[in-house]
């Protein structure tokens, strides 16, 4: 298991001890991460490394599949959505011993998520990209 101090450009409002305990992609953690509730960042910037839109939310893994990625069944204000993420158990976090995280965009309470992950991906809309 590998424990970082939090990054605060990733980690947005939470400050947290960052701890990754999986690999990139691994087939039997795929499968045992199904079912799981998960606190999820997805961070967009363009190619100069300018945030440019961060969303935040919260869900069940429903499937995983090392080409197509990690399917999310999301709660709370976005009941009923699916949302994939790609193909990378390393940005899987453990939280630190539980307890109750607040959505800054929409005020949710996150109570004892078994994960919390953190994506970043280069924006396709960015004007860099064009």
């Amino acid at each position: 298991m590998k424990v970082d101090d939090a990054d605060d450009d990733k980690a947005g409002s939470l400050s947290l001890p960052v701890v990754h305990p999986f690999p990139v992609w691994d087939e039997e953690i795929a499968r045992e991460i199904v079912g799981k509730y998960c606190m999820v960042q997805a961070s967009y910037s363009d190619e100069a490394q300018r945030l440019l839109e961060t969303e935040q939310f919260h869900g069940v893994i429903v499937a995983t599949d090392r080409v197509r990625g990690v399917w999310f069944r999301l709660k709370g204000s976005r009941d009923g959505e699916d949302w994939v993420g790609p193909p990378d158990l390393s940005v899987f976090q453990l939280p630190p011993g539980g307890g109750e995280f607040t959505l800054s965009e929409t005020g949710e309470i996150v109570t004892d998520p078994d994960y919390i992950i953190f994506y970043s991906f280069l924006d396709p809309r960015s004007p860099d990209l064009q």
